[in-house]
């Protein structure tokens, strides 16, 4: 059961349920806040947003992010519970919440069902897997120092871990379940209103979320919440601290997204004199994203940025600390993609072989191979990351 349960727990960011062949790149309005806390809004692509009635448009502002987003949820309850036949099956009432062509009770099994499952609200993952993802964050922040960067990320604690190492000019969280956005919501409320302030008061606040379906030992409309819903346990202290220390850092954010969108029709362009920072988990697996989803995102990058602007990627092994780090640069009109460093691969569960694996960046014909494993990286706190080779003493 639980190799099921991590086997599509990324899911959610691969597929693609297109009623149309073409993608559409939402722009991200610029948008600055008049206050001095960060200015937060919510875009939804054009491919998701069709199959949510409630979603009148693709932009919505601070205030009405929680409000619509609790009238998701309390639909999308009764659904939950048709498509895994806890009530009678009403086609009507689901096809007035999504137009996802439900027709019945669903097969768990199913991967199709699955992932409109997971679309829908009704298969939900929060609990982090990446393991120790700081040692990612701490490599970028030395490798690009003085740059403001624009960061992107998917997973639930993932995006506050992000902000706190690297310092995000503008922060993202990126899914394709609109319940992870909603869960975010509610937190990013906390921060509003200080509730993150110490500990004691983050794990009171915790208690407080609505999650729902969450896919394990949870599964149900309104479980009780805690932190263990988010983070494993050898990994629960630390991520409390960085609740708190996010709590420090709010302020300093200028913009927070919570953006409802696929990676690949995602708009990752930077802002002015920025460079995009995107943290994959390791959603671009084979199986997870296909080549012509990857392909896609690609030719987006060619033709949206501008000369010498950069958008980086981070790859980490689902349930290992083995990571890559991709660099993409637009240089005279063509995309140029360098491995920064890059980890072997193993494939997850841990216990079940190590198996190697690659993903697309490795198998671009012009890739600029990395000269270095990322885990062999002793990163400092004021300088450019060094190899242990380089650390040695001369003799």
């Amino acid at each position: 059961m639980q190799k099921i349960l991590y086997f599509f727990i990324f899911l959610l960011f691969s597929c693609n349920f297109s009623t149309s062949p073409t993608t559409s790149h939402l722009k991200d309005p610029e948008i600055s806040s008049p206050h001095s806390l960060p200015l937060i809004q919510m875009l939804i692509s054009p491919r998701l947003g069709s199959y949510f009635p409630t979603f009148e448009k693709l932009l919505y502002t601070d205030t009405d992010i929680l409000p619509l987003l609790d009238s998701m949820q309390e639909k999308s309850d009764k659904v939950c519970k048709m498509l895994y036949s806890q009530t009678k099956f009403d086609k009507q009432y689901v096809e007035n919440y999504t137009k996802l062509g439900f027709t019945g009770p669903v097969k768990e099994k199913i991967y199709l069902d699955t992932v409109k499952r997971i679309i829908a609200g009704c298969w939900n993952f929060y609990q982090m897997n990446d393991l120790k993802p700081e040692k990612d964050f701490e490599h970028i922040a030395n490798l690009y120092p003085d740059t403001k960067k624009d960061c992107y990320s998917v997973g639930f604690m993932q995006p506050y871990i992000m902000h706190n190492i690297i310092g995000c000019n503008k922060l993202t969280m990126l899914d394709m379940d609109w319940r992870i956005l909603h869960g975010h919501s509610q937190i990013l409320k906390g921060f509003q209103e200080q509730q993150f302030a110490n500990e004691t008061s983050a794990q009171e606040f915790l208690k407080t979320l609505r999650l729902g379906w969450i896919v394990g030992t949870k599964f149900h409309p309104n479980p009780s919440v805690s932190l263990d819903d988010l983070c494993l346990p050898f990994s629960k202290k630390d991520c409390l601290n960085h609740l708190v220390n996010f709590q420090k850092k709010f302020q300093s954010i200028q913009k927070i997204n919570l953006y409802l969108s696929t990676i690949h029709e995602a708009n990752l362009r930077p802002e002015k004199d920025s460079m995009s920072i995107v943290f994959l988990s390791n959603a671009f697996e084979d199986y997870y994203t296909k080549h012509r989803e990857f392909n896609i995102m690609m030719d987006y990058l060619k033709t949206n940025l501008e000369e010498n602007e950069k958008v980086s990627f981070i790859y980490h092994v689902g349930g290992r600390y083995n990571y890559g780090i991709y660099e993409t640069k637009k240089k005279s009109d063509k995309l140029e993609v360098s491995a920064i460093c890059k980890d072997q691969y193993y494939f997850f569960p841990i216990t079940e072989g190590r198996e190697k694996y690659t993903i697309h960046f490795d198998r671009l014909k012009d890739l600029k191979p990395a000269k270095q494993t990322c885990t062999n990286v002793q990163v400092s706190a004021n300088k450019a990351p060094k190899t242990k080779e380089e650390q040695q003493p001369k003799q």
